[in-house]
């Protein structure tokens, strides 16, 4: 079945015509190859297999698929289809081209080349030679205590910890983004109450590389939280705008059906790390993006691609005008908004029928909710 079942999903959600069926499969068929097997979110198998071998980390296996392509001809024949056409024609919605929102524009050569840099350098998940970031002492302390949380905490200091359902790696990342004297000011204060754990003295400042600097390990070939990286915003825009009428993209003539999937202004994808969020953001995006085509190809120009990273998203869905397409890993306590339709990931079927009884109890308008077991039971799973 492969992704033409879950193009499927879409199709009908978004009341697509044949003639999109037909793009979204020409597209997602090649896409998914490059998502695994090139750039900077590539497989972490697939990385282990070309890193140099000082660079390897022993308990990954080979990966399966990407050694017997022609990434090249992949590239090649992504380039080729008409949707990614399409979408060229709007630089509000080029990023959407690429295996992800981090990597470079193809031009029939990247996936090769950036490969070979894999390979030579050892280039790593956050698009560094050999090896993770470097981080500070100071970000190393945060890490850790955040880590501990509220263990051996005195409790007229717990609200030094406030209730999150943020993943750890997302804390440690809040933490790190703030200024520096905020963030000395905090570690002082959590180790000046924490019985029995470091003090504030016994970390350092200086800068070093460490091993242990980030908790985001390459141990799953489903997604991996690299979206984070720590050179981004805390709200980064990823589109250029273009005046509406500068660029026209023909009508797909076929005949539309009325959509399944509530339409509202603004688009959040979201879920926790590792569960094949990036391929929920395309998904979503892309075929929202042929929506538009087919009943209000004005928008397209004006639309706002972002990875949110800053609490409190609700209150620019609820007063921006024009169409953001947003990808999160906050909880979506953050974007409830009646301007906002979510589509969102969950790690099992089980947890997918909860998660969205849960979120429409609490007022969200769900679209679709994406679970891994479905994914594998449809032969996606591995690509994602």
């Amino acid at each position: 079945v492969g992704v033409g079942g879950l193009v499927d999903e879409y199709v009908q959600g978004y009341g697509l015509s044949e003639n999109d069926r037909s793009n979204l499969n020409e597209y997602f068929a090649s896409w998914e190859i490059l998502r695994q097997c090139c750039g900077q979110q590539m497989s972490a198998r697939w990385r282990n297999d070309m890193v140099p071998e000082k660079f390897k980390i022993n308990r990954f296996g080979s990966h399966p698929n990407c050694p017997s392509y022609d990434i090249d001809a992949i590239e090649e024949t992504f380039m080729k289809s008409e949707l990614y056409s399409m979408i060229e024609k709007y630089p509000s919605v080029q990023l959407l081209n690429r295996p992800s929102l981090n990597d470079g524009q193809l031009n029939g050569t990247y996936c090769s080349s950036y490969n070979y840099l894999v390979r030579t350098q050892g280039l790593s998940i956050w698009g560094q030679p050999g090896g993770r970031p470097v981080r500070s002492n100071l970000d190393n302390a945060i890490k850790k205590e955040v880590k501990q949380g509220k263990e051996g905490l005195k409790p007229e200091a717990h609200y030094l910890f406030p209730s999150t359902d943020l993943p750890l790696s997302s804390r440690y990342r809040k933490m790190w983004n703030k200024p520096e004297n905020e963030k000395k000011a905090w570690v002082k204060a959590v180790t000046a109450a924490r019985e029995g754990g470091k003090n504030y003295g016994d970390y350092g400042i200086e800068t070093y590389s460490s091993a242990d600097a980030d908790d985001r390990s390459e141990d799953s070939d489903h997604e991996v939280n690299t979206d984070d990286n720590d050179t981004m915003d805390s709200e980064e825009t990823l589109t250029v705008s273009l005046p509406s009428g500068q660029v026209t993209v023909a009508q797909n003539a076929r005949q539309h059906a009325t959509p399944t999937f509530p339409i509202r202004t603004h688009i959040v994808t979201q879920g926790r790390p590792r569960t094949a969020t990036t391929l929920l953001f395309n998904m979503a995006a892309v075929s929202y993006f042929l929506y538009l085509i087919g009943n209000d190809p004005e928008k397209i120009p004006a639309v706002e691609l972002i990875y949110w990273k800053r609490p409190e998203g609700n209150m620019t869905l609820n007063v921006k005008k024009t169409p953001m397409i947003v990808k999160a890993h906050l909880s979506l306590d953050n974007f409830l908004s009646d301007h906002a339709v979510v589509f969102t990931a969950a790690k099992d079927k089980r947890e997918a029928a909860e998660m969205r009884e849960t979120l429409e109890r609490d007022g969200h308008i769900i679209a679709f909710v994406q679970d891994m077991e479905t994914l594998k039971e449809v032969g996606v799973g591995g690509l994602v």
